[in-house]
């Protein structure tokens, strides 16, 4: 299974679209997180077609001027569910025929402050989810 991640700070871009859809196609990646699509998710959906037909997706909308994490996955090699959204992160858990497991999609802060209540709250979240 391939992954990639990629902080594409905006996806606006027809450049970056492009490069990110050829990346894929000839990666043969799995599932990609992208952090920073400067994008609501009304223009995400709208856009995700174009750049991987068929697949599957989460999406944190844009927070002002920076923002905006999505999470997809093509849908043939797992099944996706949405675990807990946030501004700063997307926990997604994904089952494949023999297997399943977490995945977490964070965009933190640079703010050495903001980065520590962003891993508190994931922190805080794992410990609900381990109790289910």
């Amino acid at each position: 299974m391939k992954f990639l991640s990629q902080n594409l700070r905006g996806l606006n871009n027809p450049q970056k679209q492009y490069a990110l859809k050829r990346c894929i196609f000839q990666e043969k990646v799995d599932c990609v997180l992208i952090q920073e699509t400067k994008m609501s998710s009304s223009n995400f959906s709208r856009l995700v077609g174009h750049i991987w037909l068929g697949v599957a997706f989460m999406h944190v909308d844009v927070d002002g001027a920076s923002g905006g994490i999505a999470t997809m996955w093509n849908p043939c090699s797992m099944i996706g569910f949405e675990l807990w959204k946030d501004n700063n992160f997307l926990i997604t858990e994904f089952q494949t025929s023999n297997e399943r497991w977490g995945l977490i999609n964070i965009y933190a802060s640079n703010n050495k402050i903001g980065r520590k209540e962003t891993y508190g709250k994931i922190e805080r979240i794992m410990d609900i989810i381990r109790e289910k």
